[in-house]
This record gives structure tokens, sequence and C-alpha cells, in this order.
């Protein structure tokens, strides 16, 4: 699997240099092209073979020197396990505990971040998503750090499940701006103020996709910096607009 996932990695990189000649500018953001009858989005390809390919590169590599820019890449590997389902739609625990052992025994993670909405978060029910983390934590085992995702509908809801998450014994949590509705500034700056001022764990800002809320509904980049100020707490940003223009104000 190692040298497929040199080539799907390679194959990604390519389909998205593709992206910026062929792909068509939805909400703001360039995110896909067609092929025939297909639309094909590189970025859902990449965050799979980018996992595969810097599990081979840290499986490989049997040094025992732990050089600064290696510890420092090896920071920036979070893994986000998928949700395993039985046959009639109902969490199986034991692959997912699987999966987190596979990802620490290799090496392959430096952090978990679970359940994201790749992993099945908005399919998946209230009670499926705490039992989801609370299993995920327990075979971690305090081995890695652990972000939970408490992205909701409503600040309250977030703030639930962030609640949870704490009780559970995560590490971090990261949220979105209310789905559906697309805050826009004032209520993103209250709906981020109130998960701060409530939960004492470090938060990771989700800026969504462009496509989904349009670029009006994006995290303010000033007040990413203010909140930053006002509460030592705010641990980053997770940046998911597409626009390399947001990227760039955000990191200045």
């Amino acid at each position: 699997w190692r040298e497929r996932a040199t080539v799907l990695y390679g194959g990604t990189i390519f389909s998205l240099v593709l992206v910026l000649g062929l792909a068509k500018t939805t909400g703001g953001a360039k995110l896909s092209f067609d092929l025939g009858p297909i639309s094909i989005q590189p970025s859902e390809f990449g965050k799979v073979a980018t996992l595969l390919f810097l599990a081979g590169y840290l499986a490989d590599d049997r040094s025992q020197t732990i050089t600064y820019p290696r510890f420092l890449s090896g920071l920036m590997i979070v893994g986000v396990p998928m949700t395993p389902f039985t046959s009639s739609n109902e969490f199986d625990p034991k692959p997912l505990r699987d999966e987190v052992e596979f990802l620490i025994r290799h090496k392959a993670a430096h952090s978990f971040a679970y359940p994201m909405h790749v992993s099945e978060a908005l399919e998946m029910s209230e009670a499926e998503r705490k039992k989801a983390l609370e299993t995920l934590i327990d075979h971690n085992n305090g081995r890695l750090p652990v972000i939970a995702h408490v992205s909701a509908p409503g600040t309250d809801n977030a703030i639930a499940f962030a609640k949870h998450a704490k009780n559970a014994g995560a590490d971090a949590i990261i949220c979105t701006i209310p789905y559906n509705w697309g805050a826009f500034p004032a209520g993103i700056k209250a709906h981020y103020e109130k998960i701060l001022n409530t939960i004492d764990l470090p938060l990771f800002m989700y800026n969504p996709a462009a496509s989904y809320y349009g670029s009006a509904n994006q995290i303010p980049p000033a007040l990413v910096v203010e909140l930053a100020q006002k509460y030592p707490h705010l641990a980053g940003i997770k940046e998911a607009s597409w626009m390399t223009e947001y990227f760039f104000d955000v990191i200045k």
C-alpha cells in the first residue's frame, strides 16, 4: 500500500493543479472540475492520499534521531478516524478501537480530531456522537491528545457537546459556525464568545467552505485576532474555505 500511496498522492497533487485551470468557481472558490458526467473534487481524495503518504513516510523512517524539523512535522499530523457502522446501521465500536490502535501503533498520527464531518458526524444521532467519542477517548487512554468536534446547528447545542467532551476526557474542542443558516459576523462573534466563556478547554475555530454559506459567512480574520487576544485558550483555526486570500489574511 505504501507504493500505491505515493502514486495516489502524486496524482492528487496533479489533479489539484488541474483545478486551477479547469474548475468552475462556486461561492468564490474553485473546488471541482467535470470529467464527462462526473464532477471531481480532488481535495476530498487528497485527505486520504495525504494520510496514507505520511503514514508510509513515518513507518519507513527507522531513524532513532528526532530532529527539530521532523518533530514539527509530526505535530501537523492529526488523525481523523472514520466511524464504523454495522449492516443494520448501528455504531460499531470495535473497528473504531482498531483504527485508533493502528494509528497510534504505526505512529501515523500525533493527535486525534473526532468525530469530524468526514467521520459521519452529521449522520450520527447525538447519542451516537457521544458514544463514539467516549469509545475513542477510552481506547486512546491518554496516549495522544484528543480534539473533540462539537459543531452543531445552535450555540447551546455545541456547548452541550463541549461539556460532554470535557467530562469524557477530551484535551481540546473544535467548532465551526452554526450549521444551516450561515451566521453573519455579529452572530459568529456571539457564538464563539459564548463557547469560550463557558468552556475552558483549548478551542479551535473552524472556518467553513465558502461554497456552503458564501463568502459573507466566513469567520472574519479580524475577529480571529480579537478573540485570540481576549481568550488565551483560543488555540487556532481550521481553515476550510479554500480561499487563498482568506488564508493569507488570517496568518498575517
